[in-house]
């Protein structure tokens, strides 16, 4: 019993540091921000909700994040989402999303991968991606809509660098570019639609403590 007991302790533990703060965002959307690896989710159905840059819920975590995620579900970016997230070098943007607000990606001058899974460029801004580096950004996108994201009003900005998806994908977990130093530390990683937490020594467990491998 005093092991198990124990046992459940350091998961609680390990939970608490892995995901850091957390939120909710939108009726039914949540974000999560992981201070170990510098990666912040959303996730959950439906649109974001609209926020000012003063009033943003991830805006203490402005200067931190490396990575953003937006999982399938989740269908617009509000405006100044990431505004000047200097530090941020990749998005992954999931096929549900539709429209991205203005000045969403503005002043991300670190940014240099863009996944986008949409066969169809979602609507964006004339200020969306203001700031972001074309020349070292590289804009990944569905075999089938390289020409479409080519062609598509502001998308085409980024079309010097744009490329398949399929030929050059997303990491195993998009948290590999977040940080080197999370090799040592609990991390969380996506698989499959599903949330688990990876020990240094290689185990994994679900979200409700039991172990998967």
């Amino acid at each position: 019993m005093k092991k198990l007991f124990t046992l459940f302790i350091l998961l609680s533990s390990t939970f608490m540091f892995a995901f850091g703060q957390s939120g909710q965002c939108g009726e039914n959307l949540t974000w999560e921000y992981n201070s170990s690896t510098h990666v912040l989710t959303i996730s959950g159905t439906g649109a974001m909700d609209n926020y000012s840059l003063n009033d943003l819920p991830w805006a203490e975590f402005s200067g931190e994040i490396a990575a953003v995620q937006v999982l399938d579900g989740v269908t617009s970016i509000c405006s100044y989402a990431f505004f000047n997230c200097a530090s941020i070098n990749s998005i992954s943007i999931a096929a549900s999303v539709k429209e991205i607000g203005n000045f969403a990606f503005s002043g991300c001058a670190n940014l240099t991968h863009i996944y986008c899974y949409s066969q169809l460029p979602p609507s964006v801004q004339s200020m969306t991606f203001f700031g972001v580096p074309s020349a070292n950004c590289t804009l990944h996108v569905p075999n089938e809509s390289v020409a479409s994201y080519s062609n598509a009003a502001i998308w085409d900005g980024l079309s010097d660098n744009i490329v398949s998806i399929e030929e050059n994908p997303e990491p195993t977990t998009a948290l590999q570019s977040a940080n080197a130093d999370a090799a040592l530390k609990p991390v969380k990683v996506i698989e499959e639609g599903r949330v688990y937490i990876l020990m240094p020594d290689g185990r994994k467990f679900n979200v409700n403590g039991a172990r998967v491998r």
